[in-house]
């Protein structure tokens, strides 16, 4: 079972000032790995997959640092599943629990966002229901819920229901070029 953050939503840390975002590189790939074994549950054969995610032009990559150590990674791009919506996907977003209510989540989903808009006018996250701190997150960067979902393109969810969530593009960011 995944170990979601417990949701306090009037508990705001203090945004550490230390936190650094950088695209991932290959030799990042057990420090990710690291973090994301974190959540618990099953988990995405990160080290052996990152070096083939951080090559592939239509994902973007990213790991929060602070002092050189990766404390939170997160991905979007193409879902690649039929069943999915068309556009780019928050595919990943984990935060190291010693590092939650730092802003590094914030951080990590501006980051994604800032990328989609030149690819895409909107952009799309499915989050576990019971995640209630993370669907908190996107809504304050801007996704709305779409819908309740039992299942979304191959994935099923821990406890039976997910969220689907989409953002749109700001009217004030001008589309870039890829």
């Amino acid at each position: 079972m995944p170990d979601f953050a417990v949701f306090e939503p009037l508990a705001r840390g203090v945004r550490d000032a230390a936190v650094g975002v950088r695209t991932a590189r290959a030799d990042d790939a057990a420090a990710v790995a690291a973090v994301a074994a974190t959540r618990g549950g099953p988990g995405l054969d990160v080290h052996r997959r990152l070096p083939g995610w951080v090559d592939d032009a239509e994902r973007r990559v990213l790991v929060a640092e602070v002092g050189g150590a990766v404390v939170g990674w997160a991905m979007a791009g193409a879902w690649g599943r039929p069943g999915a919506q068309d556009g780019p996907h928050v595919t990943a977003l984990t935060v190291h629990p010693e590092h939650r209510r730092r802003g590094v989540g914030d951080q990590l989903l501006a980051a994604l966002t800032g990328w989609a808009w030149g690819r895409s006018d909107r952009m799309w996250s499915v989050v576990n229901a019971r995640n209630e701190a993370s669907v908190a997150l996107h809504e304050r960067r801007g996704f709305v819920l779409e819908g309740w979902i039992a299942d979304y393109a191959g994935m099923t969810f821990d406890g039976g229901r997910g969220v689907l969530l989409r953002a749109a593009r700001p009217a004030d960011v001008v589309e870039e070029g890829p």
